[in-house]
Formats: structure tokens, sequence, C-alpha cells
């Protein structure tokens, strides 16, 4: 069996998680969660950035998005140097950064993202998220996610609204 992680950064825990009428109304997460969980009607369009070199990974992930949140902008990058260009022209909502990529890799490319948009909601994608990870995670305060992506998971990462 696959575990699945799905942690949020300390700085994280005032925000509200939450989610769309009709789905699961509870997630189960590796920490207490100190906010609250909340359905909203009305999802507001939003912009997504995918990182990620396996065009397949970004296609399922794409797929997910669009399917959970119609009207959702989903935006590509294949590589940390084509992230920052995208991030700084469409300042995206979310980010979704995969960890090992050629050139320069997810841990790097967030690291000179949040030292010039220190606001971005980023998440780290890894198929095999290990201590060191987490602990840049931590520092950076960005969440991280298991792949394969899961679709709950996702979509708890897509409802993190700031209070």
């Amino acid at each position: 069996m696959t575990e699945h992680v799905f942690a949020l950064p300390e700085c994280w825990r005032s925000w509200t998680l939450g989610l769309r009428q009709g789905h699961a109304s509870s997630i189960d997460f590796p920490w207490t969660f100190s906010g609250r969980v909340k359905e909203r009607a009305v999802a507001v369009n939003k912009t997504v950035l995918l990182v990620d070199d396996s065009r397949v990974a970004r296609m399922m992930t794409r797929k997910m998005i669009e399917t959970d949140r119609p009207g959702w902008q989903v935006v590509e990058a294949a590589t940390g140097e084509e992230a920052l260009e995208v991030y700084s022209r469409v300042l995206p909502d979310f980010v979704i950064m995969d960890v090992n990529m050629p050139g320069m890799g997810g841990l790097e490319a967030t690291k000179r993202l949040k030292a010039v948009y220190p606001q971005a909601v980023v998440t780290l994608l890894t198929a095999n998220i290990q201590d060191p990870v987490r602990e840049q995670a931590e520092e950076m305060g960005v969440g991280f996610m298991s792949k394969p992506v899961r679709g709950d998971v996702l979509m708890a990462f897509l409802s993190v609204d700031e209070e």
C-alpha cells in the first residue's frame, strides 16, 4: 500500500480548509490541524502552476484539477527555471512543484520563488518524501504531497484559503 502524505507548514495552520459540497467532509491528516473545515457554495476561479518534468504526471494532475475545479486555469512548467519565469508572468494562486527535475530542481526553484514572492502558496511533490525534504519544506514554509497524487489530497491543498 502506498502512503499518501499531505502536510501544511506551521504558518498555514490558521488557514481554513474548505471542502466543496458533495465531497468528503473529513480528511485524515498526520498532525493536529487547528483550522476548521467549512463548505463553500461557490468556488472562485483561480490559477494553478503545475511544475513537473513528467508530461504524463502534469496531464494527470491537470485532469484532476480541471474535473474538480471547472473554470480554474492550469499553467504548466517542465523545469525549475521555467517555473520561475511562468510564476513572475502569471502570479498563480497555487504552485505544485515536483522535487526531482533535471536542471534546477524543485527545492531550489521553491527557495528562489519564495525569496522574491514570500506569499507564494507552494506544495512540493515527490515520490519519495524523506526527512531532509520535509525539513526543507518546513523551513521554507511550504507543504508537500506524495506521488502519485490522490485527488482528495490535491483538492485539500487547493482548498486552503487565507482567513
